[in-house]
This record gives structure tokens, C-alpha cells and sequence, in this order.
């Protein structure tokens, strides 16, 4: 019998509107207005759409292919004497490694007569981590956009960075002299070389504090498996390993943690020919996860916590109390298949929470996965930040008490719920200072800009998880007057002077941390120098020991499931009301790349929407409450 069932994109489809009708029988009506672009030399009079303007002003590829079709031919000289790793019209291949607040990937670079054109995935000389994001994919982009910060500016005006360094170092200096604090603010770094330039700064001036937050934070994971497990980590899942999987509100082939690795284990198992896992979803919004589970439970946020205390019972044979569920029977036969597959099952859940968190690692323990398919001896290191710790440092900026601050890879003015009052707090202390590429909301409201490389032009190296250390090179010289900001940390802890923009002082601190740290007998290789080049080629190496990373400074008290059930019963209270969740696009994520039009341009993988911010409602509600449901048009007058 064949599948009967049809599918429609929308409901403008369903009910063939006659604007669907229209766009449909003529579906690439709208051409590229270059005419209108090129033929007005102010382009804001141009009388173009508010899609093909953005398109032109964000270095749109298409735009600038058909643009350059028009423009006149000039006529270049051949080398005289060729680069020797140069041949016209044939790329070349650098490994390397990409990582910014919410995706980790090892990659390789293409480049073309030395400009890199395309990331690609699955560097054959990395074992781990083949998976790509759109982001990551799209970040290549990022290295040409000209509204990058291209010079370092003090209060919108630019400055040498001679003098930069000057004046910084002698604010440094003199909050030192007052008795003040300076602070550190960073995202989750995992570059073992990053922290001990950090760490020079803070034994040269004996008063920094390095705070680390992440905007999408994860805490509640390693908490709970302080208090569960004894150890404060985010641990391996290996959904590779799991033949039952069940998700509470995590998005694990979309957005949630090490996305870009388990979307690539996950789909290991999913081999018709062998024993295919199942999985169950349990979320409020439609994600990628839940579009490719098998059993889909749609249910109200507030009632995730809810479920898995459920789950937690039946798995368990407890008793502790929980609302009301409008999906009984799913938790019941998500129990039972999880039970059959014990010691081959995995429970993830997206929620913050510390309570929620422990009930997971209670399943995930009665369940046999410690071990099996959670690997606690490999942690995770993408996301480290204390979501409290934030908090602590802007009340003592609000007292008084620390008077400088330094944020590399941070924008708590837009991430952080305090936004506007962070904003005030940065405009009256004695030091600010941003590292961002761009004049982003928090680099605005900073007293000094300090641009840093893009990562295609830098020299790092990183520790993602447990045992494995990536190298990233640059595939470029920098294309305008920024630094990286590892060298302003060693310049003002006196590590070293900036000689220009091409400067190998961070590259030339790399090795000496590697020399220092690992040692040429822990590798394969006869000489340092054969390792660090080894190592710099094949885009890392698998290693243990010297790098380790922890969560330090956490001290845990064990609570037990009952508590924590109890937690979430008080906090998490489902009612009739809606409810509003929040969540990060496929696309843009927490927002880092929101400039990038290719980023902008990419279709939603569930709604299909561009461009747009949405809201996703039930027709039938939106209709009961009198809202329009004609996507871009007005309601008809009546």
C-alpha cells in the first residue's frame, strides 16, 4: 500500500491563497536590482527592497559576483618569481580548528592563491570531532566583512597601539596603587595557552580575577554531577553507544552543548542494516532533535521538569510527587524501552537547572550509562562559565570595588538580562576594554576597542575535551591593524613587545608553553620542533595528562533525588496560561555572527523563515485570540 498521506510547506499552500498561487506558478519573479545599485551613487535612494539593500551593504557573494560581471577588466602581470606552495586555479588545504561560545569543530580550510574560501569538515589526521555547524561553515565570510573594527579606537576615536598599551598599562597600575580589582570577563576558553597568558597577567599586577560566562549557560550540568557523581564536569555522551535515547528539551542535533559531534554519533545508529536506536522527545518546541525522534511529545515547558520526575519513578520505582502530565502514556512506554536497553541507554535534558540536572543523573545512573554511554573520564570542556558569577562580579563593580575590567569574547551588554545596567556600570569605572572584532553593544559602551584577529588570521591551540588538543594556524595575514588579543595579555604582563601586525610573539608563547608543558619525550616525535610541526599539519593530537582541565573553585553539597524532585516541584508549576520559551536559532545562535548574511539568509531547518525573528503558535489559537495569520500581509478589513 502506498503512503497516502500528503504534506504541505504552509498553510498558504493548503488553502492555495492566491499570493501562493502566484509565487508558485512564477518562482523566481524578483531579479537582483544591480541597475538600480550601481546606477545611483546614493544607494539609499535606490528603490529596492529592504532583503536586496541588506544583501548589497552585507557583502552579499551573489550581489558582488553579478557586480563584478559589470565592472572593467584589469589586466594583472603573472609572478615573476612564483611562490613555491602557490599554483593559480589550485587550492590549498590548511588544518585547523574553529571555536567560539557554542560550537567546537576541527576543519580544514580551503584557500585560494592565499585567501580562504570554504571550511570543510573532517580533517582526516583528527580522529574526533568531524561534524560542522552552519555556523562554522559561514564564519569564513566573517574574515571579509568590512564593518569589521579595522584599528584599535579609545572612546570612537582611533589610537595607536603603542599608546594604547601605554595608557592601559598605567590604568592597570594605578588600580593596583587605589587597593581596586581589575576582572578578567570572559566566555568558556579551552585554550590551554590563552589561560596561562591570562595567568601571567594576573601574577604581574596580583589583583585580576578572571570570571568566566557563558550567554547559553550550561552550570547546572556539572554541578549536578558534583553532587551525583563526585566529579564537576560536563561529561562525553556517546550517543554513538546508545540504543535508547531520550531528550528533555535538549536539542542535541541542533543547538544544545557538542552539538556538531553528536550529530555525527548519533546518526551512527540509525544504520537500518544493524540495531537501530530509538529515541523519544519531550519538548515545547519543535527542534531538529524532535523532528528526527520517533516517538514526539509536545509539552509545555514548564512541565519538562515534571516528566522527568515521572521518568525518574518508573525507572526508579519511587514515589516523589509531580504535576499532572498530558503525556502519560509516552513516559510510560519511554521507561519501559529504556529499562530494556539498560546499560545502552541515555537520558539528556536541556533545562539550566541544578535540580533538573541531578534527576537526569539519577536516571542516567539507575540506567547503567556511567560508563557505557556517558564517558566521565572525557570531559567536555566547551562550556565552564558559573552563571552566578556574573552576578557577584557587577555588584562589586556597582561597589566600588573593582575598577577595571577587560572582556575577550564577551558581550554582556546584549547576553546579559541586566543589559542596560551593565551598560551604566561600564561607563564609570576607571578601565574598560573590548577585544570584539566589532563595535558590538558592549565594545560601544567600553572606554578602549581593541580589535582582535579574526581566528582565520591567529595562531591557537585548544583543549574541547578530555585527552584530545587542536592547533589553529593562520590561513591569512591579517587583513587590517587588529591584534590578537593573547599578545595584549602578554604585552601587559611584560611577556614581550609588539613588533606589527604580522607579530609571532602569542605563536613563539604557544611553543614555549607546549615545550614547557608536554615535552618532546611524550610524543612520537625526536624533537620539539618535529612535534610542534607534526602537530600545526595535522590540525592536533590525542594526548593526557598535562592539559587536564576542571572545574575549579566548586565545592558541591550532595542532595539527594528526593530534594531535588521537591526543587522542581516548587519552581516549575504548570498552568492554562501560555507560555513563552526562548530559544536559539540553527543559524545564528547566541547572536556572535548576526551580521553575517549568510547566516541571515539560511532557512530555518523546521519553519524554513530567513532574515526574520517569529512567533510559532497554534493556527487555531492565533485565530481564537484575533491575531493575523496572514504571514506578511494585513488582515482583510471586514
Amino acid at each position: 500500500m502506498s503512503n497516502q498521506k500528503v504534506y504541505w510547506k504552509g498553510l498558504e499552500e493548503l488553502h492555495e491563497t492566491p499570493e501562493f498561487v502566484k509565487s508558485r506558478d512564477n518562482e523566481f519573479v524578483e531579479s537582483l536590482p544591480m541597475e538600480e545599485f550601481l546606477g545611483k551613487e546614493d544607494v539609499g535612494q535606490a528603490k529596492t527592497g529592504r532583503r536586496d539593500f541588506l544583501k548589497f551593504l552585507g557583502f552579499s557573494v551573489t550581489a558582488a559576483a553579478v557586480a563584478a560581471c559589470e565592472t572593467p577588466i584589469t589586466k594583472s602581470l603573472p609572478y615573476v618569481i612564483k611562490p613555491e606552495n602557490i599554483t593559480p586555479g589550485i587550492p590549498n588545504y590548511y588544518a585547523s580548528a574553529y571555536f567560539d561560545d557554542n560550537d567546537f569543530a576541527n576543519i580544514l580550510v580551503k584557500t585560494r592563491e592565499g585567501r580562504p574560501i570554504f571550511i570543510e569538515s573532517g580533517n582526516p589526521m583528527v580522529p574526533n570531532r568531524k561534524g560542522l555547524s552552519a555556523k562554522v561553515s559561514a564564519s569564513v565570510l566573517g574574515l571579509y566583512d568590512t564593518t569589521r573594527l579595522q584599528e584599535a579606537k579609545k572612546k570612537g576615536n582611533p589610537i595607536k597601539w603603542e599608546d594604547a598599551d601605554k595608557e592601559i598599562t598605567n590604568a592597570l597600575n594605578e588600580i593596583v596603587a587605589a587597593g581596586k580589582r581589575t576582572a578578567i570577563l570572559t566566555s568558556t576558553i579551552i585554550s590551554p595557552s590563552t589561560k596561562k597568558a591570562i595567568g601571567e597577567m594576573m601574577a604581574r599586577y596580583g589583583n585580576i580575577d578572571h570570571v568566566i560566562y557563558d550567554p547559553i549557560s550550561y552550570d547546572g550540568i556539572w554541578k549536578a554531577n558534583s553532587s551525583v557523581n563526585g566529579k564537576a564536569v560536563v561529561p562525553t555522551y556517546r550517543f554513538d553507544k546508545a540504543l535508547a535515547v531520550a531528550s528533555f528539551g535538549a536539542d542535541f542535533l541542533g543547538t544544545w552543548l557538542d552539538h556538531n559531534a553528536y550529530e555525527g554519533d548519533f546518526a551512527k545508529t540509525r544504520n537500518p542494516n544493524k540495531e537501530m536506536s530509538r529515541l523519544f522527545a519531550f519538548e515545547a518546541v519543535m527542534s531538529l532533535t524532535g523532528a528526527n525522534a520517533d516517538y514526539r511529545s509536545a509539552i509545555r515547558h514548564s512541565e519538562i521538569a515534571h516528566a522527568l520526575i515521572h521518568l525518574y519513578n518508573k525507572i526508579t520505582g519511587s514515589s516523589f510527587s509531580a504535576g499532572k502530565l498530558t503525556c502519560e502514556a509516552e513516559i510510560t512506554k519511554c521507561a519501559d524501552y529504556l529499562k530494556s536497553k539498560k546499560g545502552k541507554a541515555l537520558v539528556v535534558c536541556g533545562l539550566n537547572d541544578v535540580n533538573a540536572q541531578i534527576i537526569t543523573a539519577e536516571i542516567n545512573k539507575a540506567l547503567e550509562a556511567n560508563g557505557n554511554t556517558i564517558d566521565m573520564d572525557t570531559p567536555v570542556y566547551l562550556k565552564q562559565g558559573d552563571s552566578t558569577s556574573i552576578d557577584k562580579l557587577f555588584k562589586d563593580i556597582a561597589g566600588g570595588n573593582t575598577q577595571g575590567i577587560l572582556l575577550y569574547n564577551a558581550n554582556p551588554v546584549y547576553h546579559h538580562p541586566s543589559g542596560e545596567k551593565v551598560k551604566e556600570a561600564l561607563s564609570k569605572i576607571k578601565l574598560s576594554v573590548s577585544f570584539s572584532s566589532h563595535l558590538d553593544e558592549s565594545a560601544e559602551a567600553c572606554t578602549y576597542a581593541l580589535p582582535d584577529h579574526h581566528y582565520l588570521e591567529s595562531w591557537n591551540d585548544f583543549n574541547p575535551f578530555g585527552g584530545h588538543h587542536a592547533m589553529s594556524q593562520p590561513t591569512i595575514h591579517p587583513l587590517f591593524n587588529t591584534r590578537q588579543a593573547q599578545e595584549s595579555f602578554l604585552v601587559w604582563a611584560g611577556k614581550g613587545s609588539r613588533t606589527d601586525k604580522n607579530s609571532t610573539l602569542y605563536r613563539e608563547y604557544m611553543k614555549t608553553v607546549w615545550g614547557e608543558s608536554l615535552q618532546a619525550k611524550q610524543s612520537k616525535h625526536a624533537t620539539f620542533d618535529d612535534f610542534w610541526n607534526y602537530s600545526v599539519h595535522d590540525g592536533g593530537f590525542e594526548a593526557s595528562g598535562p592539559f587536564a582541565d576542571t572545574i575549579t573553585g566548586y565545592v558541591s553539597t550532595p542532595v539527594s533525588a528526593e530534594s531535588a524532585a521537591a526543587g522542581l516541584t516548587s519552581t516549575y508549576k504548570p498552568g492554562s496560561d501560555f507560555e513563552v520559551v526562548l530559544y536559539q536559532k540553527i543559524g545564528i545562535g547566541t547572536g556572535n555572527q548576526a551580521n553575517n548574511p549568510w547566516l541571515q539568509e539560511f532557512p530555518d531547518p523546521i519553519s524554513r523563515v530567513t532574515w526574520d525573528n517569529y512567533v510559532t503558535m497554534s493556527h487555531e489559537e492565533m485565530k481564537d485570540l484575533g491575531y493575523n495569520t496572514l504571514m506578511g500581509q494585513e488582515e482583510p478589513a471586514d
